[in-house]
């Protein structure tokens, strides 16, 4: 029994004395365990999904809605994630212009009010993530396309939810 844990032993000091001889080394004075972890940090960089650009929070991807409905899908999450993120760091923006779009199929009257809810579910997902500024919503239904082909694709521009910021 001895020699089971005598050796048992020995094995855990030897790696014990090589993970501390390999995180020790100095190298301008810092640990090769803090150089890994500096590398790792600037190459894991986020990248957001949003970006301010003037008066405009700009989207890379959409946000989705399951189909008729003012229910985010969880695949924008993390857009929304990123517009609040920005929201936080810029503490100049006083109000936050959310502007529901529909694309031109199915009534005006349905489409007004579909795009009106939309907004506001953004408003809300947004204010339970700690957004602090004032949201403003804005329905505009098919009022505002930006794509007049009856294709698919730009059925989808035309589907969308924009932010206009407005700074102190």
């Amino acid at each position: 029994m001895w020699g089971f844990q005598s050796s048992y032993y020995q094995y855990i000091c030897a790696a014990v004395i090589f993970a501390a001889a390999g995180c020790g080394a100095n190298y301008h004075g810092k640990t090769t365990a803090s150089l890994n972890l500096e590398s790792q940090h600037e190459a894991e960089a986020p990248v957001l999904s949003a970006h301010l650009e003037k008066e405009n929070i700009i989207l890379k991807e959409p946000i989705n809605f399951a189909s008729s409905s003012d229910t985010i899908l969880e695949d924008s999450y993390p857009i929304l994630d990123d517009v609040s993120t920005i929201l936080k760091k810029h503490d100049e923006i006083s109000l936050v212009h959310i502007e529901g779009h529909t694309d031109t199929r199915g009534g005006s009257f349905y489409n007004k009010k579909l795009s009106e809810k939309r907004a506001l579910s953004v408003a809300q997902y947004l204010g339970e993530k700690g957004v602090k500024q004032r949201l403003q919503t804005h329905g505009f239904g098919e009022e505002q396309i930006v794509c007049r082909q009856d294709t698919l694709s730009c059925h989808a521009q035309n589907r969308r939810v924009e932010f206009r910021v407005e700074k102190h």
